[in-house]
């Protein structure tokens, strides 16, 4: 049997920062006609902003369009999530802003994705599944994949 590391305890004390809450805040769904789209042609959008009074609360938006044969969007869902953080006594919230905004972006991503998903599905369409690990979205504060 070979000597294993003994796993190492975090002290919630020791953490720079937590999630406290995430939050479903709004979802939509907007159709331009009663037509399904008969193509599986999605463009999407994930973006990760500031709430402007609560400086520890970032909001994480998803817009996916479901695109008709002409390229226009037939079906358009929306979805925004709160994510509250708590930090610790030895941290300033404007040193952490990048860390925070990205934090809530990887944490909030799988419930946007699952909803989409869910969304999709509950209209009597194929689900749509947005893509599992969009590393590229984690780096710029409002990115677009399509």
């Amino acid at each position: 049997m070979e000597n294993q590391e003994p796993a190492r305890v975090i002290d919630p004390d020791d953490l720079k920062y937590r999630v406290t809450s995430v939050l479903l805040d709004d979802m939509s769904v907007e159709t331009s006609d009663f037509e399904i789209p008969k193509t599986k042609r999605v463009r999407f959008q994930f973006s990760g902003a500031t709430a402007d009074e609560f400086p520890l609360l970032r909001l994480t938006k998803t817009v996916v369009e479901l695109l008709d044969s002409d390229g226009d969007s037939a079906v358009t869902l929306k979805c925004t999530y709160k994510i509250n953080f708590a930090i610790s006594e030895d941290e300033q919230v404007a040193e952490l802003d990048d860390e925070l905004r990205i934090a809530a972006m990887r944490v909030s991503y799988p419930y946007h994705r699952q909803l989409i998903s869910d969304m999709t599905s509950r209209l009597g369409l194929r689900p749509t599944f947005l893509p599992a690990v969009p590393d590229e979205l984690w780096a710029d504060e409002e990115a677009e994949v399509s």
